[in-house]
């Protein structure tokens, strides 16, 4: 999944800006948490400019993990054909949503009875067989010859996780058709 945080007010408590809040309890460990399992972490804060560094600086030192801040994921840029102002996102954890966040165990609960939660071992598992073909030097390899190695892999992990879906068809067909 790909999930949206918010910093002020969600990761760090709210009041302090331009300065950064206190860590609130259960954010690191829930981001950690969530980051281990394949899924995707965008900081989407108000924060632009210095002020996003100095909230990206304060992950950083306290070892907080995402994967990006107020950037979309590029499958998501792909798939759209550009780059949007507006976070694409499976999921938006923020302070000021129609149902504000609380709390970190309470949204953790939530998170898990949702149907995406599984599908993100797919996620997980293509993050895997990237770092193993790097590993391996696949870039040896054809174009042609990586793109069926990897296709091939995707298939099976699908349908040995049952994780098929009519949107799944529709997007593998347009891989397909792209690559051709």
């Amino acid at each position: 999944m790909i999930i949206s945080v918010d910093f002020d007010g969600v990761i760090v408590e709210d009041g302090y800006y331009p300065n950064v809040g206190r860590l609130i309890e259960g954010a690191k460990e829930t981001l950690q948490y969530l980051h281990d399992n394949g899924h995707i972490i965008i900081i989407n804060t108000c924060r632009v400019d210095q002020e996003a560094g100095i909230a990206r600086d304060f992950l950083i030192q306290n070892n907080i993990k995402f994967d990006y801040i107020n950037n979309n994921h590029p499958t998501e840029i792909l798939k759209y054909g550009k780059d949007s102002r507006k976070i694409s996102a499976d999921v938006y954890i923020d302070d000021k949503s129609l149902v504000p966040f609380d709390n970190w165990k309470n949204t953790l609960v939530l998170l898990k009875q949702m149907p995406l939660w599984k599908s993100t071992k797919l996620s997980k598992q293509v993050w895997n067989l990237k770092q193993q073909l790097e590993a391996n030097n696949f870039k040896r390899f054809t174009v042609e010859e990586r793109f069926n190695t990897l296709f091939h892999m995707i298939i099976s992990f699908i349908y040995k996780e049952q994780l098929y879906t009519n949107k799944m068809g529709r997007f593998l067909f347009n891989i397909i058709k792209k690559a051709q």
